[in-house]
């Protein structure tokens, strides 16, 4: 488990430095919106999972999420993903 937190916090570290110039159009084109939409398994606890009492999905994820949308501003939509659309590592 520790490990493919290591690997995760690494890709999202090489996304966050790679990824940022070829994207700040996305950044404005959410802040215009008003809205920021994240995708979740919910299935993968403690990141994202559903609670059995309220039925909406919390995690990790989700409060990351909530963060980013605050810090921007924004409204966050969170969807729930079924786990065939993501690729493989």
């Amino acid at each position: 488990m520790h490990r493919r937190n290591q690997l995760l916090v690494g890709l999202l570290a090489l996304t966050v430095l790679f990824g940022g110039a070829a994207r700040a159009d996305q950044l404005t084109n959410i802040t215009k919106k008003g809205e920021i939409v994240v995708g979740l398994l919910g299935t993968d606890e403690p990141n994202s999972f559903v609670n059995p009492n309220t039925r909406e999905v919390v995690g990790y994820d989700v409060d990351l999420a909530k963060a980013i949308a605050k810090k921007l501003g924004v409204k966050l939509t969170l969807k729930q993903l079924a786990s065939i659309c993501l690729s493989p590592l």
